[in-house]
């Protein structure tokens, strides 16, 4: 189930909760090549877990970021941002509304 697995990896990898959560889009990052399809959600009101659960593997390298939607756009437009997953995402999230 994509939900779960989402709701999963937030906690794992942010220990992060989130009690509201959507489903947004799924795309296919490299048809012809791979059969690997991406699930987007967007977890809503999302806060920390009590204690330090995350598991990352041992040669994962995280880094946890907050920026502004103002901040989000000039790290696109710079390029800063290198992954396509994250990129798909991000671009979803400013074509929205504030």
């Amino acid at each position: 189930d994509p939900l779960l697995c989402a709701q999963r990896e937030l906690e794992e990898e942010t220990g992060f909760s989130s009690p509201e959560w959507s489903y947004l889009f799924s795309v296919c990052l490299a048809p012809g090549y791979s059969s690997e399809i991406i699930h987007f959600f967007r977890a809503q009101n999302a806060h920390p877990l009590e204690g330090d659960i995350r598991e990352g593997d041992a040669d994962e390298v995280i880094y946890y970021l907050e920026v502004s939607r103002e901040e989000a756009q000039a790290m696109l437009a710079e390029g800063v941002i290198k992954d396509a997953k994250t990129l798909i995402g991000l671009q979803y999230w400013l074509s929205e509304k504030p």
